[in-house]
């Protein structure tokens, strides 16, 4: 699926639109799993941490990436890319989460600086 990225939305080729509270910062098709992987990017006073998305192609959220413990309490997600099928997405502290793109279920944790 192409898409394109304005500000807080992302635009699917198929008409379909999603809006976010935030502007995102990148996104990641998985035609496999038919989702979008969205990483939103989080204003230096704000604290959200859990800013990486499932995008289905109908244009419909289909989960957060999970809640897990940080180091600080100001850990949002700073990068992504795909390993294969799967998406890694990694935080301020280190974090990398390895996701199925399908249902955002972590398949794998390690930390690395």
């Amino acid at each position: 699926m192409t898409y394109s990225i304005e500000g807080k939305k992302v635009s699917l080729s198929n008409g379909n639109v999603a809006s976010f509270a935030y502007e995102v910062a990148d996104a990641l098709d998985f035609p496999d799993a038919q989702i979008v992987a969205v990483r939103l990017k989080i204003p230096t006073k704000a604290e959200f941490n859990e800013n990486v998305f499932g995008l289905d192609y109908n244009g419909v959220i289909r989960w957060k990436i999970p809640e897990t413990r940080h180091v600080y309490a100001d850990s949002p997600y700073v990068g992504m890319r795909r390993s294969g099928s799967r998406l890694e997405a990694d935080n301020w502290d280190g974090l990398v989460l390895t996701l199925d793109p399908k249902t955002g279920t972590i398949l794998d944790q390690t930390y690395q600086k």
